[in-house]
Order: C-alpha cells, then sequence, then structure tokens
C-alpha cells in the first residue's frame, strides 16, 4: 500500500499521474495527503479513480487570514 503526498493539490493531475505509476508497480493507492488543497477539481479526478484526498488547509482557509 502506499499513500500519496503532495504539498498543493490544483487539478490533480499530478497526483493522479504519480499514482498510476505506483499502481503499475503494484501498489495499491487509495489515499492521498496534501498541505493545501486548491479546490480546483483535485479532490472529484482523484475520486473517479477510487483515491481520497485529505487536506490540512483549502485554499479558503487562506481568505480568512488575509
Amino acid at each position: 500500500k502506499a499513500v500519496l503526498v503532495d504539498d498543493v493539490a490544483t487539478s490533480g493531475l499530478s497526483l493522479l499521474n504519480v499514482a498510476r505509476i505506483v499502481r503499475g508497480k503494484g501498489c495499491k493507492v487509495e489515499h492521498a495527503v496534501v498541505i493545501v488543497d486548491m479546490l480546483e477539481g483535485a479532490k472529484e479526478k482523484l475520486a473517479s479513480e477510487g483515491i481520497s484526498l485529505k487536506s490540512v488547509f483549502t485554499r479558503e482557509d487562506f481568505k480568512e487570514i488575509a
């Protein structure tokens, strides 16, 4: 099993490409964790491939700070 970890998720394409590579090596990928989800479709794109996306923050959290 593998969990994908990245700093930012935008479209989700990078995470999805890595998931496909890791799965191609025989690992099961069901989860990805990022520091910031930019809320630009990554969660939905990964979910369509059976991968849940969890984030520490979203783009909306930073609007409250600014």
